[in-house]
C-alpha cells in the first residue's frame, strides 16, 4: 500500500501547478515571446557588404544597449562567417525614420487614453532627434481618422491632443487603419529604402473578426513593402486577442509588447521610442560571392557564453564590388559647362557658317522644282561660271530617323532613362561582372541575356532571348512584340515604359 504524500510535498505540487497555470496564460506567453534578438531589416544592395538592423529586447520590452561588434556573428546559410565589421546605434547613423502611429481610441481604452497620448509624444520626441524624420498619427475606432499626415515630429505634440475616445461605437476598424498606415509609407515622398515603421496600440480586436490570418496577412504585406510593425497591446477584457498583434509584428519582423495594466502603456511606448533610437545597425562582410540566388541570413549574439539567435531572413544576394559603387553626380558630358561650351557654342558657329554660305549662293540658284531629280554638277565653262543645280525637295523633307528609349518605372531604376540603339539591337540583361548586355539591370529575377530591342528602320520590337521569367508586354506574357510609344513591359521584377519620337 502506497503512502500518501506529506503536507510539504502536497504544498510543493500545488505551487508547481500554480506556476504552470500562470505560464500558460496569454499574457505570460506573449511576454516570453518578445525576448531575444530581432533581425528587422536586411540591406544587401552593396553585397558582399551587408547592413542589418537588429533590436535586442528583454522579456519585459526594454531595449538592451551597449553591445559591441565582436559580440555579433553572421550565419550565412547556417555557416559561421565571423564577427561584425562595425556596429552603432541608429541615432548615430544620420539617417531619418518615417513612423506612422495607429492608436486605438475605442471605449475599451478609456482608462489608458492619457497614457496613450504620452506614449505618442515620446515616440515623436525620439524621431525628432534624427534629422529629416517624419511622423503621422491615425486614430482607430468605429472609423479610421488621419489625425496628422507625415509631418515634422515636433507637430505631433499638439496632434496627440486630437486623440478622443469614441464612446458611441463598439467596433474597431483596426486592420483598415493599419492598411492606411502602409499606404502612407508607400507614398512616393517616402524614400523606398528609408527606415519605415508602424507602431500599433490596440487590444487585438477588429470589426472583421478576431481571425489571426487577417493580422498575419497584413504583417506579410508590410514586410514585402520594407515596413516594420511594432505593437503595444493592452486588452483589459480579453488578453488572449493580443496574440493577433504578436502575429502581425512577427510577420513583419517587428516586436510585440504587452501591457498588463493601463499604467504600463506609457512605459511600453517609451520602450518603443528607445528601440527607435538605439536599434543596432550592424555591418558584415560576407566571404561568399553573390550568385543572384536566395540565401538565409541570421545573426547570433554571444554574451556571457550564452548564444542568442535572431530570426532568419531570406535574401537574394548579387555580387557588387568597389567598381559598382554608384556616383550620383552626372557624367561630364551631361554637365552644363560641357553642354554650353563644347556642344552649344560649336553648334551655333556651324549654323552661322551654313546660313552665311547659303546666303551667298542664294542669288545663283534657280527656282526649286519639286519632282526633278538631283542633278550632277555641270562642268565649268570657259568663263569659269558653274551652272546651277535642281534640288529634290522630297529628299529634304522626308521622314527623319526614329529615336527610342526606355524609362524605369519602379525600384532603384524609377525615372532612370536608357537610350536604345537607333540602327541595330539593344541587349538587356542582368548586371554582373561578365555581363554582355548593353543595358545592365540589377535584378535577381532577370536573365543575363533577357531580351533584345530590335530596330528594323521603321519600328522597334522586343524579343525574348530564352529568359527564365519571360517578358510581360502591357501585362501580357509574350515571346516578342512591336513596341508603340507609351507601351510598358516587365522584365523580372523591373518595369519599363517605352518612348519614341520621329
Amino acid at each position: 500500500m502506497r503512502s500518501l504524500p506529506s503536507t510539504a510535498a502536497r504544498a510543493g505540487i500545488a505551487a508547481l501547478s500554480l506556476v504552470a497555470a500562470l505560464a500558460a496564460t496569454p499574457g505570460a506567453a506573449s511576454a516570453a515571446g518578445v525576448a531575444g534578438l530581432h533581425l528587422e531589416r536586411t540591406d544587401v544592395d552593396a553585397y558582399p557588404l551587408m547592413k542589418l538592423n537588429l533590436s535586442f529586447i528583454e522579456a519585459d520590452g526594454r531595449v538592451v544597449t551597449g553591445k559591441t561588434k565582436d559580440e555579433f556573428k553572421l550565419l550565412f546559410d547556417s555557416a559561421d562567417q565571423g564577427v561584425a565589421a562595425d556596429v552603432k546605434p541608429f541615432d548615430q547613423t544620420a539617417e531619418a525614420v518615417f513612423v506612422v502611429i495607429v492608436a486605438q481610441t475605442s471605449g475599451a481604452m478609456s482608462d489608458a487614453i492619457e497614457d496613450e497620448k504620452r506614449g505618442v509624444r515620446s515616440i515623436a520626441a525620439a524621431a525628432a532627434d534624427m534629422k529629416g524624420s517624419k511622423v503621422a498619427l491615425i486614430s482607430a475606432a468605429s472609423e479610421t481618422k488621419r489625425i496628422a499626415e507625415l509631418v515634422k515630429p515636433e507637430e505631433i505634440d499638439g496632434a496627440a491632443g486630437g486623440l478622443v475616445l469614441d464612446t458611441e461605437g463598439t467596433d474597431v476598424h483596426l486592420l483598415d487603419s493599419v492598411r492606411t498606415a502602409i499606404d502612407m509609407l508607400n507614398d512616393r515622398k517616402v524614400p523606398e529604402k528609408g527606415r519605415k515603421l508602424i507602431v500599433v496600440f490596440s487590444d487585438g480586436l477588429d470589426i472583421a473578426g478576431a481571425e489571426k490570418r487577417g493580422f498575419s496577412d497584413l504583417g506579410k504585406k508590410a514586410q514585402l513593402a520594407n515596413i516594420l510593425i511594432d505593437t503595444v497591446g493592452y486588452a483589459p477584457f480579453d488578453p488572449s486577442k493580443l496574440r493577433n498583434l504578436s502575429e502581425m509584428a512577427k510577420q513583419s519582423n517587428g516586436t510585440s509588447r504587452d501591457c498588463k495594466t493601463a499604467q504600463d502603456v506609457s512605459a511600453q511606448f517609451a520602450n518603443v521610442a528607445d528601440e527607435l533610437k538605439k536599434q543596432y545597425v550592424v555591418l558584415f562582410n560576407s566571404v561568399i560571392a553573390g550568385d543572384g540566388k536566395e540565401h538565409t541570413i541570421q545573426v547570433v549574439n554571444e554574451t556571457g557564453g550564452k548564444p542568442v539567435f535572431s530570426n532568419i531572413v531570406a535574401k537574394i544576394c548579387m555580387q557588387h564590388g568597389p567598381q559598382e559603387v554608384k556616383d550620383d553626380s552626372p557624367p561630364f558630358y551631361k554637365k552644363w559647362w560641357f553642354l554650353v561650351f563644347c556642344v552649344g557654342l560649336p553648334l551655333l558657329v556651324v549654323i552661322g557658317l551654313i546660313v552665311s554660305r547659303l546666303a551667298k549662293k542664294g542669288p545663283q540658284m534657280e527656282a526649286v522644282q519639286p519632282q526633278a531629280p538631283l542633278a550632277a554638277p555641270a562642268p565649268m565653262d570657259g568663263g569659269g561660271a558653274q551652272r546651277t543645280m535642281a534640288l529634290d525637295v522630297g529628299a529634304i523633307t522626308g521622314k527623319g530617323p526614329t529615336v527610342g528609349w526606355i524609362v524605369g518605372m519602379n525600384g532603384k531604376y524609377t525615372d532612370k532613362t536608357f537610350k536604345l540603339k537607333g540602327g541595330g539591337r539593344t541587349l538587356i540583361g542582368r548586371a554582373g561582372a561578365a555581363s554582355e548586355a548593353d543595358i545592365q539591370i540589377e535584378d535577381g529575377l532577370m536573365s543575363s541575356k533577357h531580351c533584345e530591342l530590335r530596330f528594323d528602320g521603321q519600328a522597334y520590337r522586343i524579343v525574348d532571348l530564352g529568359s527564365t521569367n519571360g517578358i510581360f508586354l502591357n501585362d501580357k506574357k509574350v515571346r516578342e512584340g512591336e513596341l508603340v510609344d507609351g507601351d510598358s513591359f516587365k522584365l523580372g521584377s523591373t518595369e519599363f515604359k517605352f518612348k519614341s519620337i520621329n
